[in-house]
Parts: structure tokens; C-alpha cells; sequence
């Protein structure tokens, strides 16, 4: 039996009772539905999938968790879903509340009259109507986990005008992280609530909460489970932001489980800094004797071939050494080719790490 559990994503590649049941016999102990994709009630066929899988297998104790958007920043609708933003470019960020629909996101001049070469100057909406009034001149603004990065140059109502530093594709929906801004927004909007009210009346075991940035937010979770029936359900509170991070102790201390969130949290922090934050917040978790789940990019070469690469091999062998208490796939069996495969794979991993933690103990 491993100590350290199998948390996978469920996605088009694996969302058929049969290939769940796979899974469950492999190793997964607990499945995440992204809530990024679509809401809740949207998504209730893998619940139900989940849930035959995992009666056809006999797993009584497998776990289903759905993971709530939270206060995330997001491009907009895009028409054609994308447009190239060069280096060198200027891009124009609209801020607009959530439910608004304003003007498509379209190439057009710049709205100021300023003269930018044959530069075109992009206007992207995004979802956060305030964000205009907390970045000033010379912050940072990173799209799509920092595939492409802006600096701000000025702002002028609801406009944003930025220069582009790193170029890239923007898509529709993806992420735009502002690292040094502490952001005003409410913790849960309307959506995540109809969707954490949805989780109470069917009953799932784990509500992952994205971006939390301090206690109050697990508090304001928790507030609302209890007041309407889903006391039993947990809370798994992500950190993936720099706020996060420096409340991690009151954090870890709110919520039932703590989740390294490595994608976002590279992007806030910087991508080297991520190998020592996650060791501190592991040992952090272990000594208040919370669990601690570890994220993103474990075995993501997985996602197209058969076996994982030796690096990665590594990286989930010393989550283990350092004390994680579970291991969470995404891309690799939501959208990858060998879901049932990656499962295997790090079950194997795992056993290899607890068997030698055990044999080696202070020499790892």
C-alpha cells in the first residue's frame, strides 16, 4: 500500500466509466474536475462517471474534488479565439466587470492617437472591471503563465495601455497574473458560489479553492459549506500567488488540505524560486500535521509518450523524500494520450521513493 496518494484530472481523454475504473485499479485515489472549463452543473457527467467507476471497481474510499475558479484574472472572448502580439507592440488591456459584454476584442488603433510605426495596437477585454485602478506605470502583467509579458505605460479610464516585453499568441480565457499587485477582488464571485452550492447537493468530498491569498478566504469558504449543509466537505486551499505564500501558516491552519500550485505560482514567483518554496511549504504542512498535495507538470511528457522522462522521475521521487502526502496530475491524463498509463507510471515512482525513504531514511 502507498502512503502517498494519486490525485488525476478528468478530462476528454479520460472521462468514460471504463477508463475511470482503469485508473482507480492503477492507483488513483482521488479525481479533480477544473472548473476553469465550465461550471459545476456543466460538468456533472464526471461526477457521474466517477462515481460508476468507481462502484465497478469496489474502491469505496476514492475521493472526487472540483476545483472552483476563485479571483482569477482572464482574457475575454477573442474573436477567431486568438491574436499574435509581437514584441515591441502595444497592447491595450479593457477592463470590464465579469458579466459585462462590451466591445469584441478586435486589432484597431491606438484609442489615445499615439503614433506606434506600423505597429497595430490590440485591445483585449478582461474580466476584472477594477483592475485599472490598481496597477500604476511600470507594472508587470504576465498572460498565459507568463508566455507573454507587458509592462504597464499608462492607464486612462478603463484603458491599459502596455508595452509588449515577450510577444506571444493570446487565447481566449487564458490567466493574466499582475505578481506585485495585492488585488482587492472578493474571494468568491457569483459563479463560484452556484458552484460550490452545487458541490453540497451532490455530495463531493473536496472543494479546491484557486488563489487563495489569506485565511479570510478559506474562512469565507468555509462559511459558506457550513451554512448550507456541506460541513462534511473539505477544503483544499491552493497557493499559487506571493500573498499566499507569506500567509501560508494561517492558511495551512484554516483550511483541511494545502495544494502547491506550481503553474501560477512559478509565474508570481519566479520559476526558480518554485523548488525551494514548495520544500518550505511541505514542511511547513507536515509539522501542523496537514496534508499537502503537490501539482503541475509531474509527468507531463506523459501527456504524449509512454514513459516520463528521468527528470520527472525525479522531481515526483523527492516530493515524496520531502513529505508530500499526495501527488495531482492534470494535463497528462485530462488531455494526454495514455491517461490510464500516467497512472501506473507514478504508482510505480512512488512505491520505488517510500520504499527507499524508508530503507535510507537521513541520507535523502
Amino acid at each position: 500500500m502507498r502512503d502517498v496518494k494519486i490525485q488525476c484530472t478528468i478530462g476528454p481523454s479520460c472521462n468514460d466509466p471504463e477508463i475511470l475504473k482503469e485508473m482507480i485499479e492503477a492507483g488513483m485515489a482521488v479525481a479533480r474536475v477544473n472548473l476553469s472549463h465550465g461550471s459545476a452543473a456543466s460538468q456533472a457527467d464526471k461526477l457521474t462517471n466517477f462515481r460508476r467507476a468507481a462502484k465497478m471497481s469496489g474502491a469505496q474510499d476514492a475521493a472526487i474534488m472540483f476545483d472552483i475558479r476563485g479571483p482569477e484574472i482572464r482574457v475575454k472572448e477573442i474573436p477567431g479565439d486568438s491574436i499574435f502580439a509581437a514584441t515591441g507592440e502595444t497592447l491595450v488591456l479593457r477592463c470590464e466587470s465579469v458579466e459585462e459584454n462590451g466591445e469584441e476584442a478586435v486589432p484597431e488603433h491606438d484609442p489615445y492617437g499615439n503614433q506606434f510605426g506600423s505597429y497595430t495596437t490590440h485591445i483585449i477585454r478582461v474580466n476584472y472591471e477594477s483592475l485599472c485602478d490598481e496597477v500604476t506605470t511600470g507594472t508587470q502583467v504576465l498572460i498565459d503563465d507568463g508566455k507573454v509579458s507587458l509592462t504597464v505605460e499608462s492607464v486612462k479610464g478603463r484603458d491599459i495601455t502596455c508595452y509588449v516585453d515577450r510577444g506571444g499568441q493570446i487565447k481566449s480565457r487564458k490567466g493574466v497574473n499582475v505578481p506585485d499587485v495585492k488585488l482587492q477582488m472578493d474571494y468568491l464571485g457569483e459563479d463560484d458560489k452556484e458552484d460550490i452550492l452545487w458541490c453540497i447537493e451532490n455530495d463531493v468530498d473536496y472543494v479546491a479553492c484557486s488563489f487563495i491569498r489569506r485565511r479570510a478566504d478559506v474562512q469565507t469558504v468555509r462559511q459558506l459549506l457550513d451554512a448550507n449543509g456541506g460541513e462534511h466537505i473539505g477544503i483544499i486551499a491552493k497557493l499559487e500567488s506571493k500573498e499566499g505564500v507569506s500567509n501560508l501558516e494561517a492558511i495551512a491552519d484554516a483550511a483541511d488540505q494545502v495544494l502547491v500550485a506550481r503553474g501560477d505560482l512559478g509565474v508570481e514567483i519566479g520559476f526558480e524560486r518554485v523548488p525551494a518554496v514548495q520544500k518550505r511549504i511541505t514542511r511547513k504542512c507536515r509539522e501542523m500535521g496537514k496534508a499537502v498535495i503537490i501539482a503541475t507538470q509531474l509527468i507531463d511528457s506523459m501527456t504524449e509518450n509512454l514513459t516520463p522522462t528521468r527528470a520527472e522521475v525525479s522531481d515526483i521521487a523527492n516530493a515524496v523524500f520531502d513529505g508530500a502526502t499526495d501527488l495531482l496530475v492534470t494535463g497528462e491524463t485530462a488531455a494526454g494520450k495514455h491517461p490510464v498509463e500516467v497512472v501506473r507510471e507514478m504508482a510505480k515512482i512512488i512505491e520505488q521513493a517510500e520504499y527507499d525513504a524508508e530503507k535510507y531514511g537521513d541520507m535523502l
